[in-house]
């Protein structure tokens, strides 16, 4: 089953193990190139590497097989790595649109908030992300948002969240 092989990509991912992560993702698509979650977390660890146009790459295939806020999200988290805030704010404001007409979890617009450092605005949509029982809310405690360890609000996230802090952030 090409879902089953695409959970540990996703999960590999959240435990800052791109590489691992790539080639569960790779392995999934061998499958059935056909799903759009893979090409997604594809994407999103390959841009964590900086490996940009590949991630682009990826990125662009899943959009052409699925319209989903998550292809828009990583996207813009990782123009913003790339230094490109113009662009990762652009998609910010088609999210932020997007959340007027169709269901859009706030916990999306976490994403590229991250990659734009705007650690309040992260913590403002993790909260309505929460609200709204928001289920990819969790992966802001992973390792690829350990930047938002640091932040006093970050205690008080996970306690609503009803998780023990995650250990100290591991430079990755």
């Amino acid at each position: 089953d090409p879902y089953c092989c695409f959970l540990p990509g996703e999960i590999l991912w959240m435990r800052g193990e791109y590489e691992r992560s790539i080639q569960a993702c790779r392995d999934s698509l061998e499958l059935d190139a056909n799903q759009w979650l893979p090409y997604v977390t594809l994407g999103g660890a390959l841009g964590e590497l900086g490996r940009l146009d590949e991630a682009f790459e990826a990125l662009d295939a899943a959009e052409q097989l699925c319209d989903m806020p998550w292809t828009a999200a990583y996207k813009g988290r990782i123009f913003a790595r790339a230094g490109r805030q113009d662009d990762a704010r652009a998609l910010l404001m088609t999210l932020r649109r997007r959340r007027e007409i169709a269901y859009t979890p706030a916990s999306s617009l976490c994403w590229i908030l991250y990659g734009l450092r705007e650690w309040d605005a992260v913590f403002d949509n993790a909260e309505a992300a929460m609200d709204e029982r928001d289920f990819f809310v969790h992966y802001l405690v992973s390792e690829s948002f350990a930047n938002l360890r640091d932040h006093p609000r970050f205690p008080a996230l996970c306690r609503r969240m009803n998780i023990e802090l995650p250990p100290p952030f591991r430079a990755i």
